[in-house]
């Protein structure tokens, strides 16, 4: 079976590294459970995008081995007790890819990744990698929708605003996409 899975915010927590990053470079104390959006809106002294754009390519957003809970464990079982074929698939800048991709490399170092590399406004569009036949799992309504994955589970681990509008089937927990992906295994 192929599985995608998104890294930012789905295998990675994302919003609480750069949080942790904001409060030390910016000598302030945002606590990375408020912020619901990608635009940071509670991270008040991020004067515009460029600052934002600036703690994305920071090499210490990515410098935690701590993962989603459970996950590591998931997918190195779903890689090795059920032989699926696991592709990480990521969004982003070249500056920040190659350092999300230098630890994903460390920690999951038999994983396909496929970086989905943007020059200009950075978009949450999969649409470019053929997911067909396979297992999407992503946090972005955007990906959601672009994706020709056969069967799609949104990350809801947070009620994040950027993918309240999804009615697709969603879990919440890796241990229930573990779950529902072995139940797609026994089919």
């Amino acid at each position: 079976m192929k599985i995608f899975l998104d890294w930012d915010n789905t295998i990675y927590p994302t919003v609480r590294e750069f949080v942790r990053l904001y409060n030390e470079m910016y000598h302030d104390n945002v606590d990375y459970r408020t912020q619901l959006d990608w635009n940071f809106s509670g991270c008040k002294k991020l004067r515009n995008e460029e600052d934002v754009e600036r703690l994305f390519t920071n090499p210490a957003i990515y410098r935690s081995y701590d993962l989603k809970p459970n996950c590591y464990e998931v997918v190195k079982s779903l890689m090795n007790d059920h032989k699926c074929d696991v592709t990480i698939v990521t969004v982003g800048r070249y500056k920040n890819i190659v350092h999300k991709m230098k630890l994903i490399k460390e920690l999951f170092p038999k994983v396909k990744i496929v970086p989905i590399i943007f020059e200009g406004e950075v978009k949450m569009d999969k649409s470019v990698i053929n997911m067909k036949d396979g297992i999407f799992l992503d946090d972005s309504l955007g990906c959601m929708r672009t994706s020709n994955a056969d069967y799609k589970f949104l990350f809801r681990d947070k009620n994040y605003q950027y993918n309240k509008d999804y009615n697709g089937k969603s879990v919440e927990s890796w241990l229930e996409f573990y779950n529902e992906v072995l139940k797609l295994i026994d089919r």
